[in-house]
């Protein structure tokens, strides 16, 4: 029996984005889904349309069930980033943005996926998240990280043309624009 993998603290650490404001950087744990809940609620039809190519109610994207499939994650198949950051009044730690990679069957890529809350737009926060999947995909000896990206979606086909990701339509879905980063 293969155990499963303990919790990767390598990948924990403090960043400061570009407004100043310091942030912690960690994988999701399993005592994250209160956070997510409250993420969620910071987050515009606009936003989680643009993360899920569906506009998906609050009650769905909060539902226990999906949020305990979230923050238990396999990190042999999934890693899932999360910026932490402590609220200036309350010292309580809030989530403001969340970074997945997900292995793709049987191949050696991986797809992302990056939303960051509404209030923290242009602060840095999906560059430095998409970044770090890049690390994550190298650590882990992937080919390649990947993901078809809506048309109007300008702020995160801007950070993948800047990193250097080759952008084309998507073939599953004309509409899309297919990205990938060659490790």
């Amino acid at each position: 029996m293969l155990l499963p993998r303990p919790y990767p603290t390598h990948y924990v650490s403090r960043w400061t984005m570009k407004d100043g404001t310091e942030v912690l950087i960690r994988p999701i744990c399993p005592d994250d889904a209160p956070l997510l809940v409250t993420f969620h609620m910071t987050l515009s039809e606009h936003s989680v349309y643009f993360r899920y190519f569906q506009i998906i109610a609050l009650r769905q994207r909060i539902a226990p069930a999906r949020l305990a499939r979230i923050c238990h994650v396999d990190y042999d198949r999934d890693m899932v980033l999360v910026v932490e950051q402590q609220e200036p009044l309350t010292q309580m730690p809030c989530i403001l943005a969340v970074g997945r990679l997900s292995k793709v069957d049987a191949t050696d890529t991986a797809e992302f996926g990056i939303v960051v809350s509404d209030r923290c737009h242009g602060r840095g926060l999906g560059k430095e998240l998409m970044q770090r999947l890049i690390q994550v995909g190298r650590d882990e000896h992937l080919r390649a990280v990947m993901a078809d990206i809506h048309p109007d979606n300008l702020a995160m086909l801007r950070i993948c043309r800047g990193m250097g990701f080759q952008l084309m339509r998507s073939t599953s879905d004309e509409q899309m624009i297919h990205t990938i980063f060659d490790l």
